[in-house]
């Protein structure tokens, strides 16, 4: 079974650096249908461009009410009481990814290759937030 690309949409609203962009990758899955991967990050990291897959915050149940709340959070908006702090605050789950890393590098090449063509043929992208950003360097 192949699984086509058949566009990629860009867009910069609401990107702050180092995200450049943000964009929504429909596949194309014959004899299934359609499906679309959103928010999916073109970052500027040291190197070059990179690519970062959509994810979320952990969540956890509070100690006392165990209402699901994000890790991130201090105290329960439901109870109030505080929760454990020592827990890492940046843990999030991949919503969407690549299963191996010949995927991920041909997805992230299909999705630079893409960007590379967007901002040079929209000027508008180049100049994000007051930053001019690299567009070639890849690695």
């Amino acid at each position: 079974m192949n699984t086509f690309i058949s566009e990629i949409q860009f867009r910069t609203e609401g990107a702050n650096f180092p995200t450049l962009a943000f964009c929504s990758m429909p596949f194309d899955v014959p004899g299934v249908g359609r499906f679309v991967c959103r928010s999916i990050r073109i970052m500027d990291a040291k190197g070059g461009l990179r690519v970062a897959f959509p994810s979320s915050p952990v969540s956890t149940g509070c100690k006392s009410c165990k209402k699901g709340i994000c890790i991130s959070y201090r105290f329960c908006p439901e109870c109030g009481v505080e929760q454990d702090t020592t827990v890492t605050q940046k843990a999030r789950r991949d919503d969407f990814h690549p299963v191996d890393m010949a995927t991920r590098d041909a997805i992230t090449k299909i999705i630079l290759d893409a960007y590379e063509h967007y901002v040079h043929t929209k000027p508008s992208a180049r100049k994000l937030s007051g930053h001019n950003r690299p567009t070639q360097g890849v690695s």
